[in-house]
C-alpha cells in the first residue's frame, strides 16, 4: 500500500501545478464495484487508515466532494459509523453509493 500512497501523492502534486486545479479542488472517487466479487481493491486495515489520513493531511488540495461506490452490503452497514467519524465538514462533502457497478455509475452522473 505504501507504493500506492507514493504514486497517489506524486500524481496529486503533479496535478496541483495547474492553477485552476488549485482554485477549484479535486473531486475524489473510490470505485469498489467489481462484478460479483465483494472485495476492496486495497484491504482496509488500521495501518491503511492511518497512512491515508496522513497523506490526505499532507496534500494541500481542496476536496469539494468525495464519492465512495461499493457493492458490499457489509460496508453499507458500517457507513453510519464511518460518516460519524468524518465530522460535520467531512459528512457534508462525502457521499456513499451502493449497488451494482451500473447503478453506481448511474449515481455518479
Amino acid at each position: 500500500f505504501e507504493d500506492l500512497a507514493r504514486v497517489s501523492f506524486y500524481s496529486m502534486m503533479k496535478m496541483l501545478r495547474n492553477e485552476t486545479m488549485q482554485k477549484r479542488g479535486v473531486v475524489g472517487i473510490s470505485f469498489e464495484c467489481y462484478g460479483n466479487k465483494r472485495t476492496m481493491s486495497i484491504p482496509f486495515t488500521l495501518d491503511v487508515a492511518i497512512l491515508a489520513t496522513k497523506s490526505y493531511c499532507a496534500i494541500p488540495v481542496k476536496v469539494p466532494a468525495f464519492h465512495f461506490c461499493c457493492n458490499d452490503p457489509g460496508i453499507a452497514a458500517l457507513m453510519p459509523i464511518i460518516k460519524l467519524l468524518l465530522g460535520k465538514k467531512g459528512r457534508m462533502r462525502f457521499q456513499a453509493h451502493f449497488g451494482s457497478e451500473m447503478e453506481c455509475r448511474y449515481k455518479l452522473l
